[in-house]
């Protein structure tokens, strides 16, 4: 199938687009709030879980639709974390 040629040109400035746009504005942190910034530093330790509990989450419990098992494994997954750090914990 051939891609009309207004598409391909479409597709092609907004690649050009991405691709030329500051990269640096992505490294930069825009806000003094206290609370954000502390938010923002635990997550970017070296300590920080947020790696292996999303790959737990996306890659090993897997896609989840409404109502389905998938989404039933997710949050007992999720619960039992919780638990786990003492968090309190409700379905």
């Amino acid at each position: 199938m051939k891609m009309p040629r207004s598409l391909g040109l479409a597709a092609l400035a907004w690649i050009v687009a991405i691709c030329a746009a500051p990269v640096g504005e992505a490294q930069t942190f825009p806000t003094d709030d206290s609370v954000i910034r502390a938010i923002w530093a635990q997550g970017m330790e070296e300590a920080s879980q947020i790696q292996a509990l999303a790959q737990t989450l996306l890659d090993s419990v897997g896609p989840r639709l409404s109502g389905s098992p998938g989404q039933r494994a997710a949050i007992n997954w999720v619960t039992s974390m919780y638990e786990g750090w003492n968090v309190p914990a409700r379905l």
